[in-house]
């Protein structure tokens, strides 16, 4: 099993919620907690901790995802258009 490297973690607040920072593998991820509450937030950032050196990948952000897709088919129009000349 893939366990990932954890260098840093710590919850901050933002607004009224707080959010948790977390860097897996040399990259800074963020994900929001959905509470005002100091002890669960930090409760929530050891869950992610551990479910992360545990090899537990999220899947990509729908952004991402959605500009991969794009891109694809441009290319793919690109490809097309070039065959048809």
């Amino acid at each position: 099993m893939l366990q990932h490297e954890i260098s840093e973690g710590f919850v901050r607040k933002v607004g009224r919620n707080y959010f948790m920072i977390l860097t897996i593998d040399g990259q800074r991820q963020q994900r929001k907690t959905g509470t005002n509450n100091l002890d669960k937030a930090v409760e929530m950032l050891e869950d992610w901790k551990a479910q992360a050196k545990a090899g537990v990948v999220e899947e990509a952000p729908r952004t991402a995802r959605t500009s991969l897709f794009h891109s694809c088919i441009a290319t793919v129009r690109r490809c097309s258009t070039s065959l048809r000349s």
